[in-house]
């Protein structure tokens, strides 16, 4: 048995995806072939995106063993079942909840975990197993406030509109900004972000603030400047799922799921602290590490030490994408003594591209010692 989604205070995972852009990871990594990945695996779609490039072994790993075994069972669901059945049970597609109970028993065995929260049972059941995360939970109220302040025909014509121009006009003709702007400042206030984005003891060095109106101007770009018919992460944030026959990320596509479906023996889930995870690690082992945001919960100590080990572990020419909330810390310095090199063209370039968006700072290292 690998556990259960329940954790001992009886929550379900925090993430059921944690919807960061995959291109820019895997534009950076660059993993193939012959090579060991690491990533933090949240809700599981980096790690399953990084497993279509190819690479002989991905780590998924995890402080929760709650997130880690979610993630086992929606390994087993996409590696399991047939296509179809996959994508009801995920919710990616409408099922009966019958149907998703014996697909969840399957699968549940499968992976040998279960799921004690009858709540997270539930709502797998009547939502998919995409649904149960408590961050989507959050996001959830967020979203319902959202639908009352903008209705959901205008937002359905705003995000499926590929003329800019008229985009522009609907954005501007239903005056979205000033409707959005007083839900964002109730949920988004940063005295209620503390420990939800970043630990509050770093509320100092928090880089985007004001926040609600950061988070704005970060969906006004990706709803109006760039095309979001086919950006399934705000399809996904602003209705709760993906649209009918619309974008659904790499992982979730019929089309890959024969190559993942061969990837994922290579995928190995795993629950601990980074740092000790790093400690396990062979000498000149990862080709590639996706950090997410996990240095933003660390102390700058804490952190020079992840990178000594991350030097330890790293082939030649490793490298290191992370995302970050925060303003420049002293670690950069020490990463760089230890012959990590940051591409400030690609981090721009990254920043670009993010069809999420909400982070203001990319590092993203190469080592050339």
């Amino acid at each position: 048995m690998h556990g259960t989604f329940a954790s001992i205070t009886a929550l379900p995972p925090v993430y059921s995806e944690v919807l960061e852009d995959e291109r820019p990871v895997r534009s950076w990594l660059r993993a193939g072939p012959g090579d060991t990945v690491l990533s933090i695996a949240s809700g599981g779609d980096n790690v399953l995106n990084l497993a279509l490039d190819g690479p002989a072994k991905v780590y998924g790993l995890d402080i929760s063993p709650a997130q880690t075994a979610y993630c086992r069972a929606k390994s087993a669901a996409l590696g399991g079942l047939p296509y179809d059945a996959a994508v009801r049970l995920l919710g990616v597609h409408d099922a009966p909840a019958q149907e998703r109970s014996a697909l969840l028993d399957e699968v549940l065995t499968a992976a040998g975990t279960t799921v004690e929260d009858p709540a997270a049972r539930e709502l797998a059941l009547r939502q998919g197993l995409l649904q149960i995360g408590a961050f989507e939970q959050l996001v959830g109220v967020v979203r319902a406030e959202i639908h009352q302040a903008v209705p959901d025909r205008v937002l359905r014509a705003l995000m499926t509109e590929p003329d800019h121009a008229e985009r522009l006009r609907i954005w501007k003709g239903e005056d979205i900004a000033a409707k959005l702007l007083p839900v964002f400042r109730l949920f988004f206030a940063e005295d209620s972000l503390k420990d939800v984005f970043t630990p509050a003891s770093f509320h100092s060095i928090f880089d985007c603030s004001p926040f609600p109106e950061f988070l704005l101007s970060v969906i006004e770009r990706r709803l109006v400047e760039d095309d979001p018919t086919g950006n399934y992460y705000m399809h996904r944030w602003c209705f709760g799922g993906y649209l009918p026959d619309g974008a659904l990320p790499p992982y979730l596509r019929a089309e890959e799921n024969d190559r993942l479906k061969e990837a994922l023996p290579r995928v190995e889930w795993a629950t601990g602290h980074l740092l000790e995870f790093l400690g396990g690690l062979a000498d000149g082992e990862v080709a590639g590490f996706n950090l997410s945001n996990v240095l933003d919960w660390c102390e700058n100590d804490y952190v020079e030490q992840t990178f000594d080990q991350l030097t330890r572990a790293a082939a030649p020419g490793a490298r290191v994408f992370v995302r970050s909330f925060l303003k420049e810390r002293p670690f950069t310095a020490h990463a760089a003594k230890l012959g990590w090199v940051r591409d400030a063209e690609a981090e721009a370039a990254a920043q670009d591209a993010d069809r999420v968006g909400y982070y203001p700072h990319y590092q993203l290292w190469e080592l050339r010692a």
